[in-house]
């Protein structure tokens, strides 16, 4: 059963192997060793700039970034990777800058290392940063509901972010720079992450070993 998309699918512009090409990228940023707060901050805020700038949509903090903003007023230093969630209005956008041939992203020294139809993932096209990247999570205005989505196919209503708290995001801070996150993020943070979320507990790194081959066929 393929992913229900409302709109213009994010994916349909990319061949099954160009595809497992990026995924055999993303395993290898993953992989490395992490850079540091900084670099992945630094990685963050060129995607947030071409999030604004061509996707006209700014992006929200969520999962284990928003997590690191509101508990401890940092990123994880453990940590590889930046969340952030693509407001709905943002999706027809970024499906235009995804079939664009001037791969728009480029201009802000970014490299595409996965498409999915819930996740785009960047990397630092630089070398750089060659441990870090920055998950977007473009989601879904199902209609008639009154909460934004993760996927409507993946059942894990604890990502669900009620509308109202993400078309009037707050706003918290990271590394002297003021990111939008969810209203009522607390209550985001308990869902996903237990009562004890303000507890910190330290998640052991993890490789990724994936049958690339076996993907989109």
């Amino acid at each position: 059963m393929g992913v229900r998309v409302y709109g213009e699918s994010l994916t349909q512009h990319f061949t099954p192997d160009r595809r497992r090409a990026m995924i055999r990228r993303f395993i290898e940023v993953h992989n490395a060793p992490p850079d540091g707060v900084s670099a992945r901050h630094a990685l963050a805020c060129a995607v947030r700039d071409f999030l604004c700038d061509i996707i006209r949509s700014e992006p929200v903090l969520f999962f284990g970034t928003l997590l690191g903003c509101v508990r401890d007023s940092r990123l994880m230093e453990w940590d590889h990777d930046f969340d952030m969630v693509l407001p709905p209005r943002g999706r027809p956008w970024l499906a235009k800058a995804l079939r664009s041939p001037r791969k728009p992203w480029r201009q802000y020294g970014l490299e595409l290392v996965r498409v999915e139809e819930y996740v785009i993932s960047f990397a630092d096209a630089t070398g750089l940063s060659p441990g870090e990247y920055c998950d977007v999570y473009p989601y879904c205005a199902p209609p008639g509901e009154s909460v934004y989505t993760f996927s409507p196919d993946t059942l894990h209503p604890q990502w669900d972010i009620a509308r109202q708290d993400l078309d009037r995001p707050d706003s918290g801070r990271l590394l002297a720079i003021d990111w939008a996150i969810p209203r009522n993020a607390t209550l985001y943070l308990e869902r996903m992450y237990g009562a004890d979320w303000q507890t910190p507990k330290r998640t052991p790194p993890y490789r990724i070993d994936w049958d690339v081959e076996t993907l989109y066929r």
